[in-house]
């Protein structure tokens, strides 16, 4: 059921004129997918460790990894469609702000001690 709500949503996205995207818009959302894939490769060696838990509600304390993995596969594309779906101007300020938040949680995962489970 999922996949056909995606794939109506996609296409729908895709089928919205004059959305003004440009150059600028895909290397802030480039730059959001880079630490939004680093949290994810931390979430899940979080995920496999004794010495840390989740603290995101929606995933839980104790996530399994394809639960990590569908969390965070649905909010990347998400958030790419957000974008896209936004004007520019409030466009701007969510790929800053969500990025700024992101990298203020890879950040202090780092700190913490949090590696990456690459893939």
């Amino acid at each position: 059921m999922s996949k056909y709500i995606i794939t109506f949503l996609l296409i729908l996205l895709l089928s919205i004129p004059g959305l003004a995207w440009d150059r600028k818009d895909s290397y802030k959302e480039t730059a959001y997918l880079t630490v939004h894939i680093m949290d994810w490769f931390q979430t899940r060696y979080i995920a496999k460790s004794d010495d840390f838990y989740e603290l995101n509600p929606i995933l839980g304390k104790y996530p399994s990894i394809g639960r990590v993995n569908a969390y965070f596969l649905i909010t990347g594309i998400g958030h790419a469609l957000v974008s896209y779906i936004l004007p520019h101007k409030i466009r701007n300020f969510w790929q800053a702000i969500t990025f700024i938040l992101e990298s203020g949680t890879v950040l202090r995962n780092i700190y913490m001690g949090v590696k990456f489970d690459l893939l």
